[in-house]
This record gives C-alpha cells, structure tokens and sequence, in this order.
C-alpha cells in the first residue's frame, strides 16, 4: 500500500507540473489543467487502491482460517 500511494502522489506531481508548465501564462488554464488531472487521477486511482486493500483483507482472511 505504501508504493502505491508514493506512485500515486508521484504521478500527481508530474500531472500537476506538467498542467503549469504547458499553460504558460495562462494562470486560469493552469488551475483547470491541474483540477482536471486530479479529478482524473482520483477517479482512475480509487478502484486500484480499493481492489488493493480488498486483496489484502481476503488474503488475511485466508491465512487465518488455514490456521
């Protein structure tokens, strides 16, 4: 879970630089490039890491009743 979440931020990043530096001078451009980045971040990234906790519990699950 940690790697995940340091890509996520990571990704992020690079989206959020990215937005401001293909803006320019256009400062109203640069904070809807960015909200669109993490909306679409938020969105493609939550099912990765719910499915990713999901594994985890039913993997525990698992192991204790094989004990």
């Amino acid at each position: 879970m940690k790697y995940i979440n340091k890509g996520i931020e990571l990704i992020a990043v690079l989206c959020m630089v990215f937005a401001f530096v293909s803006a320019g001078d256009e400062f109203l451009k640069v904070l809807k490039d960015t909200l669109g980045y993490m909306i679409y971040l938020s969105v493609f990234a939550a099912p990765v890491v719910y499915f990713s906790i999901k594994r985890k519990k039913a993997f525990a699950q698992r192991k204790n009743i094989s004990e």
